[in-house]
Protein backbone atom coordinates (compact mmCIF):
# COMPACT_ATOMS: atom_id res chain seq x y z
CA UNK A 1 0.00 0.00 0.00
CA UNK A 2 0.84 3.67 -1.06
CA UNK A 3 2.35 6.20 2.10
CA UNK A 4 -0.41 7.87 3.83
CA UNK A 5 -0.42 11.27 5.37
CA UNK A 6 -4.18 11.70 6.22
CA UNK A 7 -5.25 12.70 9.68
CA UNK A 8 -1.80 11.75 11.18
CA UNK A 9 -0.64 13.15 14.84
CA UNK A 10 1.67 15.84 14.51
CA UNK A 11 4.88 14.24 15.52
CA UNK A 12 4.82 11.88 11.89
CA UNK A 13 5.17 12.87 8.22
CA UNK A 14 3.44 9.64 6.96
CA UNK A 15 2.44 6.30 7.53
CA UNK A 16 3.83 3.57 5.63
CA UNK A 17 0.96 0.18 5.61
CA UNK A 18 1.66 -3.14 4.62
CA UNK A 19 -1.25 -6.03 4.70
CA UNK A 20 -1.28 -9.38 4.34
CA UNK A 21 -3.78 -12.17 4.49
CA UNK A 22 -2.50 -15.77 4.59
CA UNK A 23 -6.67 -16.62 5.19
CA UNK A 24 -9.73 -15.39 3.98
CA UNK A 25 -11.08 -14.29 7.42
CA UNK A 26 -7.22 -12.73 9.05
CA UNK A 27 -5.75 -9.71 7.93
CA UNK A 28 -2.19 -8.18 9.24
CA UNK A 29 -1.44 -5.03 8.70
CA UNK A 30 2.18 -3.36 9.84
CA UNK A 31 2.00 0.12 10.12
CA UNK A 32 5.35 2.12 9.24
CA UNK A 33 5.56 5.69 11.11
CA UNK A 34 7.67 8.30 10.42
CA UNK A 35 8.81 11.00 12.43
CA UNK A 36 8.35 14.23 11.05
CA UNK A 37 11.83 16.19 10.55
CA UNK A 38 10.70 18.99 13.01
CA UNK A 39 9.73 16.46 15.78
CA UNK A 40 13.22 14.34 14.69
CA UNK A 41 14.80 17.85 15.49
CA UNK A 42 13.05 18.80 18.40
CA UNK A 43 13.45 15.31 20.18
CA UNK A 44 17.27 15.34 19.33
CA UNK A 45 18.15 19.18 20.52
CA UNK A 46 16.42 18.28 23.79
CA UNK A 47 18.12 14.73 24.75
CA UNK A 48 21.37 16.84 24.31
CA UNK A 49 20.57 19.57 26.45
CA UNK A 50 22.55 20.48 29.52
CA UNK A 51 19.74 19.84 31.23
CA UNK A 52 20.56 15.52 30.47
CA UNK A 53 24.09 16.01 29.96
CA UNK A 54 25.62 18.49 32.25
CA UNK A 55 28.60 17.15 34.83
CA UNK A 56 29.55 18.86 37.61
CA UNK A 57 33.18 18.57 39.19
CA UNK A 58 32.22 18.01 42.38
CA UNK A 59 30.30 14.29 42.66
CA UNK A 60 31.46 13.99 39.24
CA UNK A 61 30.76 10.05 39.01
CA UNK A 62 27.40 10.29 40.79
CA UNK A 63 26.28 13.13 38.45
CA UNK A 64 27.29 11.32 35.40
CA UNK A 65 25.20 8.56 36.31
CA UNK A 66 22.48 10.63 36.80
CA UNK A 67 22.50 12.35 33.81
CA UNK A 68 22.95 9.56 31.85
CA UNK A 69 19.90 7.84 33.18
CA UNK A 70 17.88 11.37 33.16
CA UNK A 71 18.94 11.03 29.31
CA UNK A 72 17.72 7.62 28.96
CA UNK A 73 14.16 8.37 30.94
CA UNK A 74 13.99 10.94 28.64
CA UNK A 75 14.07 8.41 25.27
CA UNK A 76 11.73 6.09 27.04
CA UNK A 77 9.06 9.04 28.00
CA UNK A 78 9.23 10.03 24.18
CA UNK A 79 8.96 6.86 22.76
CA UNK A 80 6.01 6.19 24.95
CA UNK A 81 4.44 9.29 24.02
CA UNK A 82 4.53 8.76 20.27
CA UNK A 83 4.11 5.02 20.39
CA UNK A 84 1.17 5.60 22.48
CA UNK A 85 -0.27 8.24 19.15
CA UNK A 86 0.39 5.93 16.71
CA UNK A 87 -1.61 2.90 18.26
CA UNK A 88 -4.48 5.68 18.67
CA UNK A 89 -4.34 6.47 15.42
CA UNK A 90 -4.58 3.35 14.29
CA UNK A 91 -7.57 2.05 16.55
CA UNK A 92 -9.29 5.37 15.18
CA UNK A 93 -9.07 4.75 11.36
CA UNK A 94 -9.32 0.63 11.88
CA UNK A 95 -11.84 0.34 14.34
CA UNK A 96 -12.35 -3.09 16.26
CA UNK A 97 -8.73 -4.22 15.29
CA UNK A 98 -6.51 -5.50 17.81
CA UNK A 99 -2.81 -3.84 18.08
CA UNK A 100 -0.27 -5.27 19.37
CA UNK A 101 2.74 -2.63 20.18
CA UNK A 102 6.54 -3.30 20.06
CA UNK A 103 8.04 -1.99 23.45
CA UNK A 104 11.08 -1.69 22.31
CA UNK A 105 10.37 0.36 18.96
CA UNK A 106 13.21 2.28 17.12
CA UNK A 107 12.48 5.71 16.31
CA UNK A 108 12.29 7.11 13.64
CA UNK A 109 10.18 3.40 12.55
CA UNK A 110 7.26 2.44 15.24
CA UNK A 111 5.80 -1.41 14.26
CA UNK A 112 2.19 -1.75 14.87
CA UNK A 113 0.47 -5.14 13.97
CA UNK A 114 -3.39 -5.28 13.74
CA UNK A 115 -5.73 -8.19 13.04
CA UNK A 116 -9.24 -8.81 12.42
CA UNK A 117 -10.86 -11.82 12.76
CA UNK A 118 -13.81 -13.31 11.51
CA UNK A 119 -16.11 -16.44 13.45
CA UNK A 120 -16.30 -19.46 10.97
CA UNK A 121 -20.36 -18.09 11.23
CA UNK A 122 -19.20 -15.51 8.99
CA UNK A 123 -17.51 -17.36 5.90
CA UNK A 124 -20.46 -18.07 4.14
CA UNK A 125 -20.66 -14.16 3.55
CA UNK A 126 -17.46 -14.05 2.90
CA UNK A 127 -16.26 -13.95 -1.05
CA UNK A 128 -15.17 -17.33 -2.63
CA UNK A 129 -10.91 -17.36 -2.80
CA UNK A 130 -9.47 -19.50 -5.35
CA UNK A 131 -6.98 -21.81 -4.36
CA UNK A 132 -4.35 -20.56 -6.17
CA UNK A 133 -4.45 -16.93 -4.63
CA UNK A 134 -5.09 -18.92 -1.37
CA UNK A 135 -1.57 -20.99 -1.62
CA UNK A 136 0.22 -18.09 -2.78
CA UNK A 137 -1.04 -16.22 0.51
CA UNK A 138 0.29 -19.44 2.29
CA UNK A 139 4.20 -19.11 0.43
CA UNK A 140 4.19 -15.36 1.36
CA UNK A 141 2.89 -15.86 5.48
CA UNK A 142 5.40 -18.59 5.32
CA UNK A 143 8.80 -16.45 3.71
CA UNK A 144 7.21 -14.19 6.48
CA UNK A 145 7.89 -16.36 9.41
CA UNK A 146 11.04 -17.96 7.89
CA UNK A 147 9.25 -21.20 8.39
CA UNK A 148 11.70 -23.91 7.44
CA UNK A 149 10.68 -28.09 7.27
CA UNK A 150 13.27 -30.92 6.65
CA UNK A 151 12.14 -33.61 4.32
CA UNK A 152 8.43 -34.80 3.48
CA UNK A 153 6.94 -34.36 7.00
CA UNK A 154 7.19 -32.81 10.50
CA UNK A 155 6.12 -35.13 13.49
CA UNK A 156 7.34 -35.57 16.96
CA UNK A 157 7.95 -38.18 19.42
CA UNK A 158 4.98 -37.13 21.42
CA UNK A 159 2.90 -37.94 18.55
CA UNK A 160 4.38 -40.49 16.65
CA UNK A 161 0.61 -40.66 14.60
CA UNK A 162 0.91 -36.94 13.63
CA UNK A 163 2.24 -35.89 10.78
CA UNK A 164 1.99 -32.16 9.27
CA UNK A 165 2.34 -31.93 5.72
CA UNK A 166 4.84 -30.20 3.99
CA UNK A 167 3.47 -28.95 0.71
CA UNK A 168 0.98 -26.51 0.34
CA UNK A 169 -2.00 -28.84 -0.91
CA UNK A 170 -5.49 -27.42 -1.64
CA UNK A 171 -6.33 -29.71 1.32
CA UNK A 172 -3.88 -28.57 3.96
CA UNK A 173 -5.14 -26.30 6.85
CA UNK A 174 -3.41 -23.04 7.10
CA UNK A 175 -2.95 -22.84 10.45
CA UNK A 176 -1.30 -26.25 10.90
CA UNK A 177 0.53 -25.10 8.11
CA UNK A 178 1.62 -21.86 10.04
CA UNK A 179 1.32 -23.65 14.03
CA UNK A 180 3.27 -26.71 13.06
CA UNK A 181 6.26 -26.13 10.67
CA UNK A 182 9.89 -25.65 11.87
CA UNK A 183 10.44 -22.13 12.63
CA UNK A 184 14.22 -21.28 11.78
CA UNK A 185 15.86 -17.72 11.71
CA UNK A 186 18.60 -16.63 9.95
CA UNK A 187 21.96 -16.41 12.51
CA UNK A 188 23.96 -14.01 10.58
CA UNK A 189 25.68 -10.96 12.49
CA UNK A 190 23.38 -7.68 12.60
CA UNK A 191 24.08 -4.50 14.40
CA UNK A 192 20.85 -4.12 16.89
CA UNK A 193 18.84 -1.37 16.14
CA UNK A 194 19.19 2.11 17.83
CA UNK A 195 17.71 5.00 18.86
CA UNK A 196 17.19 6.84 15.45
CA UNK A 197 19.34 4.34 13.86
CA UNK A 198 18.65 2.01 10.30
CA UNK A 199 15.78 0.64 9.72
CA UNK A 200 15.13 -3.07 7.66
CA UNK A 201 11.93 -5.62 7.02
CA UNK A 202 14.71 -8.35 7.32
CA UNK A 203 15.94 -6.91 10.86
CA UNK A 204 12.51 -6.40 12.07
CA UNK A 205 11.70 -10.14 11.01
CA UNK A 206 14.81 -11.61 12.26
CA UNK A 207 14.56 -9.98 15.77
CA UNK A 208 10.89 -9.70 16.81
CA UNK A 209 8.45 -10.89 14.21
CA UNK A 210 8.78 -14.83 13.79
CA UNK A 211 8.45 -15.54 17.55
CA UNK A 212 5.73 -12.95 17.76
CA UNK A 213 3.64 -14.77 14.95
CA UNK A 214 3.46 -17.89 16.06
CA UNK A 215 2.02 -17.03 19.20
CA UNK A 216 -0.13 -14.41 17.19
CA UNK A 217 -1.47 -17.64 14.88
CA UNK A 218 -2.42 -20.03 17.92
CA UNK A 219 -4.14 -16.80 19.58
CA UNK A 220 -6.32 -16.49 16.28
CA UNK A 221 -6.93 -19.86 16.25
CA UNK A 222 -8.48 -20.23 19.80
CA UNK A 223 -10.56 -16.58 18.96
CA UNK A 224 -11.77 -17.81 15.60
CA UNK A 225 -13.21 -21.10 17.20
CA UNK A 226 -14.13 -19.65 20.79
CA UNK A 227 -16.33 -17.04 18.94
CA UNK A 228 -18.35 -19.70 16.88
CA UNK A 229 -19.01 -21.68 20.14
CA UNK A 230 -19.51 -18.46 21.80
CA UNK A 231 -22.65 -17.66 19.51
CA UNK A 232 -23.96 -21.27 19.99
CA UNK A 233 -23.99 -20.59 23.82
CA UNK A 234 -25.69 -17.30 23.09
CA UNK A 235 -28.23 -18.87 21.24
CA UNK A 236 -29.00 -21.50 24.33
CA UNK A 237 -28.92 -18.88 26.71
CA UNK A 238 -31.21 -16.45 24.84
CA UNK A 239 -33.78 -19.41 24.57
CA UNK A 240 -34.08 -21.25 27.62
CA UNK A 241 -36.84 -23.80 27.35
CA UNK A 242 -37.05 -26.20 24.37
CA UNK A 243 -40.79 -24.48 23.55
CA UNK A 244 -39.76 -21.08 22.86
CA UNK A 245 -36.06 -22.01 21.30
CA UNK A 246 -37.39 -24.89 19.11
CA UNK A 247 -39.23 -22.26 16.14
CA UNK A 248 -35.85 -19.41 17.34
CA UNK A 249 -33.27 -22.43 16.27
CA UNK A 250 -35.27 -23.35 12.96
CA UNK A 251 -35.65 -19.60 12.21
CA UNK A 252 -31.97 -18.74 12.98
CA UNK A 253 -29.98 -22.46 11.57
CA UNK A 254 -33.03 -23.73 9.30
CA UNK A 255 -30.79 -25.93 6.97
CA UNK A 256 -29.88 -29.69 7.70
CA UNK A 257 -26.46 -28.25 5.78
CA UNK A 258 -25.30 -25.63 8.15
CA UNK A 259 -26.47 -27.43 11.42
CA UNK A 260 -23.59 -30.01 9.86
CA UNK A 261 -21.56 -27.73 8.93
CA UNK A 262 -21.28 -26.15 12.46
CA UNK A 263 -20.60 -29.34 14.40
CA UNK A 264 -17.81 -30.49 12.14
CA UNK A 265 -16.51 -26.98 12.95
CA UNK A 266 -16.97 -27.50 16.61
CA UNK A 267 -15.00 -31.28 15.92
CA UNK A 268 -12.42 -29.62 13.70
CA UNK A 269 -11.41 -26.96 16.58
CA UNK A 270 -11.11 -30.09 18.79
CA UNK A 271 -8.63 -31.83 17.01
CA UNK A 272 -6.37 -28.34 15.64
CA UNK A 273 -6.15 -27.83 19.55
CA UNK A 274 -4.81 -31.04 20.63
CA UNK A 275 -2.51 -30.75 17.77
CA UNK A 276 -1.59 -26.79 19.07
CA UNK A 277 -0.74 -28.30 22.06
CA UNK A 278 1.94 -30.04 20.86
CA UNK A 279 2.99 -27.36 18.27
CA UNK A 280 4.08 -25.33 22.34
CA UNK A 281 6.61 -28.20 22.57
CA UNK A 282 8.14 -27.79 18.81
CA UNK A 283 8.61 -23.79 19.70
CA UNK A 284 9.31 -24.09 22.81
CA UNK A 285 12.24 -26.92 21.28
CA UNK A 286 13.12 -25.15 18.19
CA UNK A 287 13.41 -21.15 18.93
CA UNK A 288 15.80 -21.83 21.49
CA UNK A 289 18.67 -20.44 19.50
CA UNK A 290 16.84 -17.56 18.73
CA UNK A 291 16.09 -16.52 22.18
CA UNK A 292 19.25 -17.32 23.36
CA UNK A 293 20.95 -14.04 21.55
CA UNK A 294 20.60 -11.78 24.49
CA UNK A 295 20.54 -8.65 21.34
CA UNK A 296 17.01 -10.69 19.95
CA UNK A 297 15.24 -9.70 23.52
CA UNK A 298 13.28 -6.58 24.33
CA UNK A 299 14.57 -4.93 27.63
CA UNK A 300 11.37 -5.77 29.55
CA UNK A 301 12.71 -9.26 29.52
CA UNK A 302 16.38 -8.88 30.62
CA UNK A 303 14.99 -9.06 35.28
CA UNK A 304 13.26 -12.46 33.97
CA UNK A 305 15.67 -13.59 32.28
CA UNK A 306 18.23 -12.68 35.24
CA UNK A 307 16.31 -14.42 37.44
CA UNK A 308 15.82 -17.48 35.57
CA UNK A 309 18.17 -20.18 34.20
CA UNK A 310 18.81 -20.19 30.43
CA UNK A 311 21.87 -23.07 30.36
CA UNK A 312 23.04 -24.27 27.10
CA UNK A 313 20.96 -21.82 25.28
CA UNK A 314 17.42 -23.48 25.77
CA UNK A 315 14.32 -21.92 26.00
CA UNK A 316 13.29 -21.82 30.06
CA UNK A 317 10.03 -24.02 30.09
CA UNK A 318 8.10 -22.41 32.44
CA UNK A 319 8.27 -19.03 30.17
CA UNK A 320 6.57 -20.91 27.14
CA UNK A 321 4.77 -23.27 29.06
CA UNK A 322 2.53 -20.22 30.76
CA UNK A 323 2.44 -18.41 27.50
CA UNK A 324 1.06 -21.68 25.40
CA UNK A 325 0.87 -24.83 27.01
CA UNK A 326 -1.32 -23.81 30.31
CA UNK A 327 -3.85 -21.78 28.43
CA UNK A 328 -4.28 -23.86 25.36
CA UNK A 329 -4.60 -27.22 27.56
CA UNK A 330 -7.30 -25.02 29.53
CA UNK A 331 -8.98 -24.14 26.18
CA UNK A 332 -8.54 -27.61 24.75
CA UNK A 333 -10.36 -29.12 27.95
CA UNK A 334 -13.52 -26.57 27.56
CA UNK A 335 -13.44 -27.55 24.45
CA UNK A 336 -13.66 -31.44 25.14
CA UNK A 337 -16.63 -30.66 28.04
CA UNK A 338 -18.41 -28.18 25.53
CA UNK A 339 -18.36 -30.08 22.24
CA UNK A 340 -20.91 -33.11 23.69
CA UNK A 341 -23.22 -30.97 24.93
CA UNK A 342 -23.60 -28.61 22.09
CA UNK A 343 -23.94 -31.86 19.54
CA UNK A 344 -26.71 -33.07 21.98
CA UNK A 345 -28.21 -29.75 22.36
CA UNK A 346 -28.21 -29.54 18.34
CA UNK A 347 -29.75 -33.43 17.82
CA UNK A 348 -32.21 -32.69 20.32
CA UNK A 349 -33.13 -29.45 18.64
CA UNK A 350 -33.09 -31.45 15.34
CA UNK A 351 -35.51 -33.86 16.34
CA UNK A 352 -37.55 -31.28 17.80
CA UNK A 353 -37.66 -29.68 14.05
CA UNK A 354 -38.21 -33.23 12.43
CA UNK A 355 -41.13 -33.82 15.22
CA UNK A 356 -42.62 -30.59 14.50
CA UNK A 357 -42.63 -31.31 10.48
CA UNK A 358 -44.61 -34.39 11.16
CA UNK A 359 -47.27 -32.66 13.62
CA UNK A 360 -47.64 -30.34 11.02
CA UNK A 361 -48.37 -33.01 8.55
CA UNK A 362 -50.56 -34.63 11.01
CA UNK A 363 -52.71 -31.91 11.28
CA UNK A 364 -52.61 -31.32 7.61
CA UNK A 365 -53.49 -34.91 7.06
CA UNK A 366 -56.41 -34.33 10.17
CA UNK A 367 -57.77 -31.34 8.47
CA UNK A 368 -58.27 -33.00 5.25
CA UNK A 369 -59.72 -36.02 6.58
CA UNK A 370 -62.35 -34.18 8.51
CA UNK A 371 -63.01 -32.26 4.92
CA UNK A 372 -63.07 -35.47 3.26
CA UNK A 373 -65.70 -36.36 6.12
CA UNK A 374 -68.09 -33.10 5.87
CA UNK A 375 -68.06 -33.83 2.47
CA UNK A 376 -69.07 -37.74 3.03
CA UNK A 377 -71.75 -36.56 5.16
CA UNK A 378 -73.18 -33.80 2.71
CA UNK A 379 -73.53 -36.23 -0.25
CA UNK A 380 -74.81 -38.82 2.03
CA UNK A 381 -77.93 -36.38 3.27
CA UNK A 382 -78.44 -34.43 0.13
CA UNK A 383 -81.38 -36.19 -1.86
CA UNK A 384 -81.25 -38.54 -4.26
Amino acid sequence: MDDIAADLPEDFDRVRLKAMSPIPSVVVLLATFTLSDVSANALNDELNTNRYLRIDTVGRGLRRHTAFHRKQAAIVQERTRVREAASQWVARVFPGTMITDFKKASLPAIEVITTKLAAPFTRPQLPDVPVEEISSRLEDYRYLLSIDVEGDAYTGSSTPDWKIATSFRPDDDPWTIVCGHKLTVDESSRDGVTFGGPYTDDHFIENRFGGLMVRWAIKCLIECYEGTIAQLRDDLARNPTRENSRWNFIKQVGQNALRTETIDSLERASKLLSNTIFDATIVSNEVGKWVSNDRRWTYELDEYKQIHDWGDGQVDEIFFDKMLRTSLEDRSEWFGETIPLLRSELELRASIESTAANFRLQQIAMVLAIIAIFISVVAIAMPS
